[in-house]
């Protein structure tokens, strides 16, 4: 099953590097670690390490799904005592993938890249989970809201309650200033934000 991952994810990636300008030198198990040490891969089960057929440990922003769900794993067995982070959501997202993790499991969120130490920093933006400082400026941001509107800042990227710094969950009128030691505000249902 996870050589059928692997040969999914290479067609894929040889797709993509037909249209964006990567070069997979051979098809194979040197392509596929290729691919994997670059920091791009798609949906699958993964352990995590630098080994063929393995993601390395770093912090990834996947091109993101109307129904995406990531997860950070502590083993292999497929428990749901395994899982040491996980979310599900529509849009974009970031997640730090530790050394000490086991593996880590992507479905629906499209093709997970590297996150860039840079970016465009945004002043607007729909559901998704999203980097300060990079993907969006930091500052005080509003929506509209939804009747199933909720907000949350983070402190990192590891999906953890321990880095939760505020929450947000009604349906009118949302305005919220980043926090300044936040790295992560993750969107859903509250329309389209922008900076003030």
């Amino acid at each position: 099953m996870m050589q059928a991952n692997f040969t999914s994810h290479l067609n894929s990636a040889a797709r993509r590097g037909a249209r964006g300008g990567r070069r997979l030198l051979t098809v194979g198990s040197i392509a596929v670690m290729a691919v994997l040490l670059a920091g791009c891969f798609g949906d699958g089960t993964y352990s995590v390490g630098n080994g063929s057929g393995q993601v390395p440990a770093g912090t990834y922003r996947s091109t993101g799904g109307s129904g995406c769900y990531w997860a950070r794993l502590s083993d292999l067995t497929g428990s749901f005592s395994s899982v040491i982070a996980n979310n599900f959501l529509s849009g974009p997202d970031v997640v730090t993938v530790l050394s000490s993790d086991a593996g880590f499991e992507s479905d629906g969120c499209g093709t997970w890249d590297l996150l860039p130490s840079t970016g465009p920093e945004v002043t607007s933006f729909g559901d998704g989970g999203y980097a300060i400082g990079i993907d969006i400026a930091p500052g005080t941001y509003s929506a509209p809201g939804g009747e199933y509107c909720y907000w949350e800042q983070y402190s990192d990227f590891l999906g953890t309650s321990a880095s939760l710094i505020s929450i947000g969950a009604n349906p009118g009128q949302q305005t919220v200033q980043l926090a300044s030691n936040a790295k992560r505000f993750l969107v859903q249902g509250c329309g389209t934000w922008t900076k003030s």
